[in-house]
């Protein structure tokens, strides 16, 4: 007996599998983004901060390969959208909060 219906088929195995090369994307995008902050001598190695920047980039590195799946981009261009959200980690979240934060703003100033 079911007692639910998914809204939309579970994703094959290659699709699943795309998905972690874009999830692997985006954390050499973070590693990438650490060893360009480290470059400095006096800039010791710090796993913890390997790790962090790793999650972070993660994260953005997927929001941007959901966004090249969504506009319809190739594979190969997900997956570049993903490792260049990878780099540009903790930034890119900086930016596109600051572009929702001034997208409510105007929407509030236009009510009144």
């Amino acid at each position: 007996m079911m007692l639910f219906s998914l809204p939309k088929p579970l994703p094959d195995d290659d699709r699943v599998f795309s998905w972690l090369i874009v999830g692997g994307f985006s954390a050499w995008g973070g590693i990438v983004r650490y060893l360009m902050e480290t470059k400095a001598p006096e800039k010791k190695f710090s796993w913890h901060e390997v790790f962090s920047q790793v999650v972070i980039s993660g994260f953005t590195g997927f929001l941007a390969g959901v966004y090249g799946y969504e506009q319809g981009y190739s594979e190969f261009m997900t997956m570049v959208f993903s490792g260049l959200g990878g780099v540009l980690g903790g930034h890119l979240l900086d930016l596109l909060w600051k572009r929702f934060a001034h997208s409510l703003e105007n929407k509030n100033r236009s009510k009144y």
